[in-house]
Formats: C-alpha cells, sequence, structure tokens
C-alpha cells in the first residue's frame, strides 16, 4: 500500500486531488527507476518533478545499456579471433590429454552447386579428374561447420573438441546442393601448458567467455528491472 503524503518527499509541492488543482504521488516504480538511474533518493514523486526526472532515468538508462552493448560487442569480436585455435581432432581419446568431457556439439551446412558446377562435374568425371567446384563448396562448409563446432564448444566452456566425424551427403535428394554433417564431443583440456597448442590463446577465450557471461548478466537484469517497473519507461 502507497504510504499517503502532504507533501512531496522531494520537491516539497503539496499534495491535493481536488477538482481544481491535482497533484498526487506516482507509481512506485516509477521512483524505483527515477531512484536506480540518478542520483536522487527521495522516498516518493509527485507529478510535477516525475516526468523530468524519469526522462532523466531514462536517458541514463539507455546510455548505461548502450554501453554494456558496446563492450559486449568488443568482446565478442575478441572471441571470434580467437575461436581458430580451439583443436578439433578425430582422436577418440589423444594422448597425454587431460580433459573434462561436456557434450556433444554438431553442425550441418548446405551448400548450392549451381548448373555450371554440375555441368564442369560431369565433364571432369568424363575424364576422371576431381572437380575443383565440388571440391571448393566441400571445403567451405567443412570450415563453416568448424565455425559453429568451436562456437558452440566456447559456449559450453570448453577448449577442445575430440571424437570429430564428417559426413557428407546431396540434400533433398537431387543433385545440385551438397550437407555437410560434423560432430564431436566439447571438451575441457586441464593440462593446456603440457600440450602443443596455443595455451596463451585458450586461456585467453575463458578469461574473455567470463567477462561475456557477466556482461549478459548485466544487460539482462537491467533490462528486467526496466521491464518490471514501468512499461511507459521503454518507449520512445
Amino acid at each position: 500500500m502507497q504510504e499517503k503524503y502532504e507533501f512531496c518527499p522531494n520537491c516539497q509541492s503539496k499534495i491535493s486531488s481536488s477538482i481544481f488543482s491535482e497533484n498526487i504521488i506516482v507509481l512506485e516504480s516509477y521512483t524505483r527507476l527515477i531512484n536506480r538511474f540518478t542520483e536522487n533518493r527521495a522516498l516518493a514523486h509527485c507529478q510535477k518533478c516525475q516526468p523530468d526526472l524519469l526522462e532523466k532515468a531514462r536517458s541514463n538508462c539507455f546510455d548505461i545499456l548502450e554501453e554494456l552493448k558496446e563492450k559486449l560487442n568488443a568482446q565478442t569480436f575478441k572471441l571470434r579471433k580467437l575461436t581458430q585455435f580451439v583443436p578439433i581432432v578425430t582422436l577418440q581419446v589423444p594422448q597425454d590429454w587431460k580433459y573434462k568431457s561436456l557434450e556433444i556439439v554438431s553442425a550441418q551446412t548446405v551448400s548450392g552447386t549451381g548448373i555450371i558446377s554440375e555441368i564442369a562435374s560431369n565433364w571432369t568425371d568424363f575424364f576422371g579428374k576431381d572437380s575443383k567446384f565440388y571440391s571448393e563448396k566441400i571445403k567451405g562448409g567443412e570450415e563453416k561447420c568448424k565455425s559453429i563446432l568451436r562456437a558452440q564448444t566456447i559456449k559450453l566452456g570448453g577448449n577442445a573438441i575430440l571424437g570429430t566425424d564428417i559426413d557428407y551427403s546431396e540434400a533433398g535428394g537431387s543433385k545440385g546442393m551438397l550437407m555437410v554433417c560434423m560432430a564431436g564431443t566439447a571438451v575441457k583440456i586441464t593440462n593446456l601448458d603440457e600440450l602443443d597448442y596455443n595455451s596463451v590463446a585458450l586461456n585467453e577465450i575463458d578469461e574473455i567467455m567470463n567477462v561475456v557471461e557477466q556482461l549478459e548478466i548485466q544487460i539482462e537484469e537491467l533490462t528486467q528491472f526496466v521491464e518490471k517497473n514501468g512499461n511507459s519507461f521503454t518507449r520512445n
């Protein structure tokens, strides 16, 4: 239940609700928003002082959100550059690896070859040669799958993928579409310094992921706070 005031705790304006003069205390949700995103700490606000304060709170809130998102984008960009160092191996139990198994990761890509590629492929098949067109498409599909597997592994807190399997097929039962499927087990290597991998880059991935997770938590918490305490706050 909202407390009754004779005067506004913030601006000291008289509180009234007569026909000729109305100035009432605004909802507590607005006060929470004002107190959270400005230096104002009044117990309540009235219709006279609330609009300017709420607009200031709104501006400050979105500035904070924008800053957090910029930091998140910067960390994500750094992360993308480091994903190439996540090893992908076909071995089930690599020698000297000490690791914790996390979860299966998988990826699928479908690429169109086009009519020209099919004609060229048929021509090279006739002479028993490899088709450069199809080879490039398959290679591109493999690289996309690797990127997806690495991203999934990092998201799980892992730093390597083992037992990787690759399959190739035609999609849709007709020529012209190539499918590449890749799957493996995401793991967390615990003895990186003892192995012949870029331990500096892989350890940096862990550090960045911790920062990313904290930023995502802050953005989510801030967004939920705004949604909970005033729908009009998010409107332009």
